[in-house]
């Protein structure tokens, strides 16, 4: 049975797989009200360690970066890239 102090000392992957298992027959809020967790602060804390919440699932997952994809540009500096090129070629 997972505890306010578990819950806040426990290592991110163990502690999504409580909370998951916890979520098969309760709510989000209700989670957090049966670890004695403020539901914004249990909440938050979930998202510690790259979890996210996904709705339709009912669960959190792990959320992985893909290392090769990196930020996407500005719409203002890829106007400017373009601007550039046409006035460099006309």
């Amino acid at each position: 049975m997972m505890n306010k102090e578990s819950f806040f000392t426990m290592q991110y992957d163990k502690r999504a797989e409580e909370v998951n298992k916890l979520l098969q027959s309760l709510s989000l809020e209700d989670v957090a009200k049966k670890i004695g967790v403020n539901y914004s602060t249990f909440t938050k804390e979930m998202q510690t360690g790259d979890y996210v919440f996904i709705k339709r699932d009912n669960c959190y997952y792990k959320f992985l970066r893909d290392p090769f994809i990196g930020p996407e540009k500005k719409q203002n500096e890829l106007n400017s890239e373009e601007l550039n090129f046409l006035k460099d070629n006309i």
